[in-house]
């Protein structure tokens, strides 16, 4: 069950006990892409992109501004995927 919460940023989905504050999961050509930044306690935020096929490719973040710029790497790539066709899930 997703809940939303105003964290003053963008916002926070708490999915079972874990903040998610930003989620994007589409699906195309049989595949499937997710992308995550969720809140750490000991790192900050953890941006991940996974593709269903291999490991997610994770990063640490510390600084709001990256997590800034994560959001938007993941907004566009969401969007070039959409303009391909893709659906979000």
């Amino acid at each position: 069950m997703w809940m939303y919460a105003n964290m003053g940023a963008p916002r926070a989905l708490h999915v079972q006990g874990h903040t998610m504050i930003f989620a994007k999961q589409l699906t195309g050509d049989g595949q499937m892409r997710q992308f995550t930044i969720d809140m750490d306690p000991r790192a900050g935020w953890i941006a991940s992109e996974a593709d269903g096929r291999s490991a997610p490719k994770t990063s640490a973040i510390r600084d709001w501004r990256q997590v800034e710029a994560a959001i938007a790497l993941f907004e566009r790539k969401a969007s070039q995927l959409r303009s391909e066709g893709w659906t979000e899930i």
